[in-house]
């Protein structure tokens, strides 16, 4: 129900939303690629490391990572990874590749929050990487 849903479970369909935004507003000419890629981005600002419903929202979003990398990659679909910070700026260590699940549950384990959320210049970069560029 709607209505109970958890801030927990917020910040993981977040991430979910934002992921699949990414897939779903791609120009046509990319969804027709023989495989589809999936650009995570993940907030590692200094608020994810805040509890929401007794549980860290930064692991919460790792844990999603972690639950939906491995289906994508099993459909053949190009995993890559992005991450941002006040602290750490705005970081791409992962291009959208083949078998890249294993890279990005090491990486994303890696993650600890700090700094602050440059959030507009982060989707800004994420945008332009799934459309090919940096």
């Amino acid at each position: 129900m709607i209505a109970k849903v958890t801030s927990n479970r917020f910040w993981s369909v977040a991430l979910v939303a934002l992921v699949v935004v990414g897939v779903l507003s791609s120009p046509s000419h990319l969804r027709a690629r023989e495989n589809p890629e999936v650009l995570f981005v993940m907030d590692v600002s200094g608020s994810m490391g805040d509890k929401t419903g007794g549980v860290i929202k930064l692991e919460a979003a790792k844990n999603s990572v972690h639950a939906i990398a491995p289906g994508l990659s099993s459909k053949g679909i190009n995993l890559g990874l992005m991450h941002f910070s006040g602290c750490g700026g705005i970081s791409y260590p992962l291009r959208p590749g083949p078998n890249n699940q294993g890279r990005i549950s090491q990486l994303v384990n890696s993650f600890s929050p700090g700094g602050g959320t440059p959030l507009a210049e982060a989707l800004r970069r994420a945008g332009r990487g799934v459309q090919g560029g940096a």
